[in-house]
């Protein structure tokens, strides 16, 4: 799965995130207490909730933080809408989502009346697929559904760390319990509950796919695009929520001049230029090398030819030209004083 992933810095950081190895708070203060003194949440220890471990949970999914807090929100809406988008384009049935950024989110946050009539919602799932019996022909409205025959799925997603999967799925996975018992005492007969769960580094349960082909009825190769494409946008999401956080922490710690320098280093400040000494003759060590319209850097008078300045050859040039001739050598030092002359004389 993370071969397909398009940048070696994002395969790192789903394996990172697999193995509970990026580098936090509560690291930090494990391995070095004296410079750190607490594993608390920068982020967020001022907040009414009070401080909290920064630990990978916490980052990925627990904190806070106003803009974590959004972009956690945004990578479950993003999931689910993958969801619906690949069920409304492939399966025979009413499809209804609510999720945060989904454009085809319920208006009002509850189920259509024809499903559960007037009476109050237990609980809101991320999506509820209503499959018409026999799914050929047109889709029937609503209304007009045989309620013995129609079967009625409520999807529920969730993310958290790949260690915790199978815990937070039981959660999950009666969280529909009161719905589903309303749904079946209003006349339906087939209600199924789904629980999806996503983990930080991209993987999903191992019943994904007896979930996307059983009870949402697509098929196995959209199957297996629309598990690639709910790992991908995962793994994309973290890795920016993570990177966000670092460098927000990093500008709290240090303040926002630290934080442009790092962020855009064509700001930082020249470094100072080296007096020439006899050791360090002009054109080395310390001035910065002008650059060609081009782009590349034009090379100084200094380093324009392997020689010392008083002509001579070098060392490393002796050892290449130690078979020639003398005279052969002193042609080539004499052509070098020439150029040299050349260059001196005013235009």
């Amino acid at each position: 799965m993370w071969r397909s992933l398009p940048t070696t810095r994002l395969r790192a950081s789903a394996l990172k995130s697999r193995y509970d190895a990026h580098i936090l708070q509560k690291h930090l203060h494990r391995f070095n207490p004296a410079k750190f003194t607490t594993p608390v949440c920068a982020l967020c220890q001022t907040l009414p909730s009070g401080p909290q471990t920064e630990t990978l949970a916490h980052a990925l999914g627990g904190c806070m933080d106003g803009d974590t807090h959004a972009m956690v929100c945004r990578r479950h809406g993003d999931s689910v809408h993958a969801i619906a988008d690949t069920l409304r384009q492939s399966i025979h049935a009413h499809v209804y989502s609510d999720a945060e950024g989904n454009p085809h989110a319920m208006s009002s946050r509850r189920l259509p009346p024809a499903l559960l009539g007037a009476q109050p919602q237990a609980s809101k799932p991320d999506i509820v697929v209503v499959h018409a019996r026999p799914p050929v022909g047109p889709l029937p409205p609503l209304a007009a559904l045989d309620k013995a025959t129609a079967s009625i799925v409520l999807v529920e997603l969730f993310h958290a760390t790949d260690a915790s999967l199978p815990e937070r799925r039981l959660a999950k996975h009666s969280q529909h319990i009161a719905l589903e018992d309303q749904l079946r005492a209003t006349g339906w007969q087939h209600v199924h509950r789904a629980t999806i769960g996503v983990g930080h580094s991209g993987t999903l349960l191992h019943d994904f796919t007896s979930i996307a082909t059983d009870k949402l009825m697509l098929s196995s190769n959209t199957t297996h695009k629309l598990a690639s494409r709910i790992s991908m946008q995962t793994i994309k999401t973290n890795a920016l929520i993570l990177s966000s956080r670092k460098a927000r922490q990093h500008t709290s710690n240090h303040g926002d001049t630290a934080f442009t320098h790092a962020s855009h280093p064509a700001h930082d400040p020249q470094p100072p230029t080296q007096e020439p000494t006899p050791d360090h003759p002009p054109g080395h060590g310390g001035q910065r090398r002008r650059s060609t319209p081009h782009g590349r850097p034009a090379r100084t008078a200094g380093v324009q030819r392997a020689r010392s300045r008083d002509g001579s050859l070098p060392a490393a040039t002796r050892r290449r030209v130690e078979g020639s001739s003398g005279e052969a050598v002193e042609r080539l030092v004499a052509s070098w004083r020439d150029s040299d002359d050349r260059t001196q004389q005013p235009p």
